[in-house]
């Protein structure tokens, strides 16, 4: 009988904080377990909801949609990532190993014996409008914009091509190391395979992010950039922070998904994912649950009056 092979763990940090670890099993099963000293610290909080803080460790189905949601939704979108880094499969474990220094929201995911750097450490190279054009041009084929020959490494979950950068100083950078993002850019969709045109895909959905502002709810700060002949939707994220010192801060936060223990094949309710009961239930362990189930349900009546359900 052959030996099981053995795995590495992976070391998840909170804003230089080691929270616990990512560990593959020798059978193959994915397990999660939180350090002690994370467990002891005064301002603990779990990674998700549907991942209560405990000693014991958690293993199997209750583990993969929490770390299978930080990914791209897409599974051609996967295989092109593992291919391009070298990763040996599209699971949470494998490609986190790989691309997790900066995910939505605010964990990082590094190898055994390798440290974050300093929040207020910032590295990174300097892209010019050209070569941030050339970058939205090869994403089919350079995924999340990640290339080989260097040490650019992001996560970023959903189905569309896009990157996400540092826009620091007025320049926007590429980050190496475990330098955060700090927007999304979404170019242009254009003419899908069936033949539906998005070509206007980014005049859309800054326009319905103007149109749901405007109704009261709170949105993400977006405007529209062309870089060269390259129209994108420059996203600020949501997740993150410049504190007043000048350190970047990840912001922890989950989707609903991740909070129900739902893995990413079943993201949309057609498909057997979370309802508006469910997500309206979980709303009320909010912190203003009131206004938060009011703004879920009016955001639920505007996305289906813009054809966005």
């Amino acid at each position: 009988m052959g030996r099981r092979r053995s795995y590495a763990p992976l070391n998840i940090f909170l804003n230089g904080r080691l929270v616990g670890q990512l560990l593959r099993e020798s059978s193959g099963a994915i397990s999660f377990a939180y350090d002690h000293a994370w467990l002891d610290w005064q301002n603990t909080l779990p990674v998700s909801l549907s991942l209560p803080l405990r000693e014991d460790r958690y293993i199997g189905a209750p583990v993969m949609p929490v770390f299978e949601n930080l990914l791209p939704d897409n599974e051609p979108i996967r295989r092109r990532v593992a291919e391009r880094v070298g990763a040996d499969g599209i699971d949470a474990y494998s490609l986190l190993s790989s691309i997790g220094r900066d995910c939505v929201g605010a964990l990082q995911f590094l190898p055994d014996g390798e440290e974050p750097q300093a929040l207020d450490k910032l590295e990174g190279e300097e892209l010019s409008n050209d070569r941030i054009a050339a970058l939205l041009k090869d994403l089919d084929v350079t995924p999340l914009g990640i290339r080989r020959e260097n040490d650019f490494r992001i996560s970023v979950a959903g189905a569309q091509e896009k990157t996400a950068l540092l826009f620091h100083d007025g320049r926007w950078i590429e980050p190496t190391g475990t330098t955060p993002t700090t927007h999304i850019i979404k170019p242009q969709i254009g003419k899908l395979s069936n033949g539906m045109d998005l070509t206007d895909s980014v005049e859309n959905e800054y326009l319905c992010l103007k149109l749901i502002e405007n109704f009261g709810l709170r949105v993400a700060s977006a405007e529209i950039a062309n870089f060269d002949d390259q129209k994108a939707l420059v996203i600020e994220r949501f997740d993150r922070l410049w504190a007043r010192d000048g350190r970047l801060l990840r912001l922890p936060q989950e989707d609903m998904c991740q909070a129900l223990s739902v893995p990413p094949t079943r993201k949309y309710q057609s498909d057997g994912g979370p309802g508006i009961a469910a997500i309206m239930d979980v709303l009320r362990g909010s912190d203003e649950p009131t206004q938060d189930r009011l703004d879920f349900f009016k955001a639920n009546v505007l996305f289906w009056l813009i054809g966005a359900t």
